[in-house]
C-alpha cells in the first residue's frame, strides 16, 4: 500500500473546447500548468469515445474499442501521475451511449480518447508529492510504485520523516572507533534480502540512494543524492546485494517488468 498525507494543492475548474480530444486536452492542461500529481472529476458529453477494459485472467487490457454515437458521461474520475518523465492521465467513466435511434446502452471502462461535445470538469493538484507508475507483472497493470515526497515548490518548512541513526539491532562502534563489519542480510517473506536503515539501493532510474526508514518488507523511504525523499514498494522490485557502501549494504535494484 502507498499512502501519505498531502497539504499543498491548487484547484482548477473549466469546460473543454468542443471538437478536442478529451484525454489529449486534459494531458495538455497538466503539462501547461506543471501538474505532476492530481485528481480529476467531470461530466458531460463525448462523441465516439474510445474505451478499454481490463481482463484479469489475461493480465492485460482488451483492445480499445471506438464506440459510435454520443456518450453521456454520468461519472468521470481520473488521476495524474508520472511514468518515467512523462505525465500520464488515467480516466475511468460510466455513462450511456446512444447510437442513431437505438435505445441508450450503459457503458463503463477506461477512457483513452473521445471527441468533446461538452465537458465540465474540476481538477485538484497534489503539489507536495509525485507518484510514479511502473508495470507490475503480477497484474499486467502499471500501478503507483513509488512516491517522491519533495515535489512542492513553496517555501514552507516541511516536516521531515524521522531518520534512525543506526539499523535496529546493529552492533555499536568498536573501541577503536571504526565501524563494525556489515552483517549478512536476512531474507524477507517476499524473497528479497531484508533491507535495513542506512543500507543503499542502486535504483535503475533514481540512482544510488540511502535508506532512511523501513516500514515493512514492502515499503521503504530513501534519500536521493539530490536530497529528495522517495517512497518505494519493494514488492515490485528485485533486490540483490552487490557490495557495501558507507557502512551499509549496497543493493542492486531491478524492476520486475511485465512478462
Amino acid at each position: 500500500m502507498i499512502i501519505t498525507q498531502t497539504r499543498e494543492t491548487r484547484q482548477f475548474v473549466g469546460s473543454m473546447n468542443p471538437g478536442a480530444d478529451m484525454v489529449d486536452s486534459l494531458t495538455q492542461i497538466c503539462v501547461d500548468n506543471s501538474i505532476l500529481c492530481g485528481h480529476f472529476n467531470g461530466v458531460g458529453y463525448l462523441r465516439n469515445p474510445r474505451i478499454q477494459t481490463y481482463n484479469v485472467t489475461q493480465k492485460g487490457f482488451e483492445e480499445a474499442e471506438e464506440l459510435t454515437g454520443t456518450f453521456h458521461v454520468v461519472a468521470m474520475h481520473g488521476n495524474v501521475s508520472l511514468q518515467g518523465k512523462k505525465t500520464v492521465f488515467r480516466c475511468h467513466v460510466v455513462g450511456t451511449l446512444r447510437s442513431d435511434e437505438e435505445d441508450p446502452v450503459l457503458v463503463g471502462g477506461e477512457l483513452v480518447g473521445g471527441e468533446v461535445v461538452a465537458i465540465e470538469f474540476s481538477l485538484a493538484t497534489v503539489d507536495d508529492i509525485r507518484l510514479y507508475r511502473v508495470e507490475d507483472d503480477r497484474t499486467g497493470l502499471d500501478p503507483w510504485l513509488h512516491m517522491d515526497l519533495s515535489g512542492g515548490d513553496s517555501g514552507e518548512e516541511r516536516i521531515e520523516l524521522p531518520i534512525i541513526e543506526s539499523a535496529p539491532g546493529s552492533a555499536p562502534p568498536t573501541a577503536s572507533g571504526s565501524p563494525p563489519p556489515v552483517a549478512a542480510p536476512e531474507t524477507s517473506e517476499s524473497g528479497n534480502p531484508e533491507v535495513l536503515v542506512n543500507d543503499w539501493l542502486d535504483h535503475p532510474t533514481l540512482g544510488a540512494a540511502r535508506v532512511l526508514a523501513v516500514e515493512s518488507d514492502e515499503k521503504v523511504t530513501i534519500e536521493l543524492e539530490s536530497g529528495r525523499k522517495v517512497q518505494l514498494h519493494l514488492g515490485l522490485l528485485q533486490v540483490t546485494q552487490s557490495g557495501t557502501k558507507d557502512g551499509g549494504r549496497l543493493y542492486k535494484v531491478t524492476i520486475r517488468r511485465r512478462r
